[in-house]
């Protein structure tokens, strides 16, 4: 009766939950394409062009040129990561009767936040990184790509090889997945890696990343 009932709707809260933890994964690829495509030239082409110096040339320190920067690649991450989320949890929350969803779901929307601003700020330091490193904007894009898939390659070459799953924290993408299944409250014993290690490599990341911007920024030539 009611038990059963009860039963039903718990699990259909958890289907829907998982709906909306695999679309926000598949957009975050998405993501990632648009902040590479967007994001690859912002430096390398500044550089190659000398186009640097006219905005040094005016009361714009490099912290002001780095962020505004970042603003650009990390507004395509939102629309492509976030914003998608945030119109599925508003479709599920206004399909469900008296608002239960939110009632019993409603930490999908900062847990929603959370990730897709975590992984927007990983993927725009990254990207931001590789085009500082870069000649032109063809290069940095394909620096990107590379980074992606490479890492991802090997974290998975050596998780098996050593079968020790941790290693996939080299991968940004896996670490990822497991952020977010640990963070959505998501069962999958096939990649239950340490949640924490994930977190530390994303964070490694940005800040290596950020490291490499500076130092590159440094070295432009400022009239």
């Amino acid at each position: 009766g009611q038990n059963s009932l009860a039963g039903d709707f718990v699990q259909q809260l958890v289907r829907v939950r998982e709906m909306i933890v695999g679309f926000h994964l598949s957009t975050d690829l998405f993501s990632l394409l648009l902040m590479a495509w967007f994001g690859a030239g912002l430096l390398a082409e500044d550089r190659r062009s000398g186009a640097h110096l006219l905005y040094f040339a005016r009361p714009l320190t490099r912290t002001d040129y780095l962020l505004g920067k970042f603003s650009i690649v990390a507004l395509f991450g939102v629309l492509g990561s976030m914003l998608p989320g945030l119109v599925i949890i508003t479709v599920a929350v206004a399909a469900s009767t008296d608002w239960s969803f939110l009632q019993q779901e409603g930490s999908v929307i900062w847990k929603t936040l959370l990730f897709g601003g975590a992984w927007t700020i990983v993927v725009s330091s990254v990207v931001l990184a590789v085009s500082s490193l870069a000649s032109r904007r063809s290069y940095a894009l394909a620096g990107v790509f590379a980074f992606f898939m490479f890492s991802g390659a090997i974290s998975q070459l050596l998780a098996r090889l050593l079968k020790d799953r941790d290693w996939l924290a080299l991968s940004p993408v896996q670490c990822g997945i497991r952020i977010a299944e640990a963070l959505f409250d998501l069962k999958m014993p096939v990649r239950d890696w340490n949640t924490t290690i994930a977190w530390t490599s994303w964070a490694l990341m940005v800040g290596v990343s950020w490291a490499i911007i500076v130092w590159r920024t440094r070295r432009l030539e400022v009239v």
